[in-house]
């Protein structure tokens, strides 16, 4: 019964709306495969770069003759940008924890652990 209603119901309504679904290729009714992120890793991959930019550069090959926005800065000057030779001694960013921060960071993944 539940069944029967359901069906009528469908049956109504797709007579009455436009119910087509572009996620299906026409053709042999397979899901189209949607657009996925590029294959970047954490680490740079120097070869993969190289096969995502010839790929942009085939695809839209006015890519590198787009202007920057309108007011898009030339060359940013902050005391926030750095440069390598700006970083001489390894002090200058890493952080040494203290005995206390150390003993926190093991309480707390011992108490992780135990959950």
């Amino acid at each position: 019964m539940a069944a029967t209603l359901v069906a009528q119901i469908t049956d109504q309504l797709a007579s009455r709306l436009d119910i087509t679904s572009s996620a299906l290729d026409p053709i042999v009714g397979q899901a189209k495969a949607s657009p996925k992120q590029p294959d970047i890793a954490y680490h740079p991959d120097e070869t993969k770069w190289k096969a995502r930019t010839a790929r942009r550069l085939a695809e839209e090959p006015s890519l590198p003759q787009t202007p920057l926005p309108a007011g898009f800065p030339k060359k940013l000057e902050s005391p926030l940008v750095w440069e390598a030779k700006d970083w001489t001694n390894a002090s200058q960013w890493e952080y040494v924890l203290n005995q206390d921060q150390l003993k926190e960071i093991d309480e707390a993944v011992k108490h992780s652990l135990r959950r």
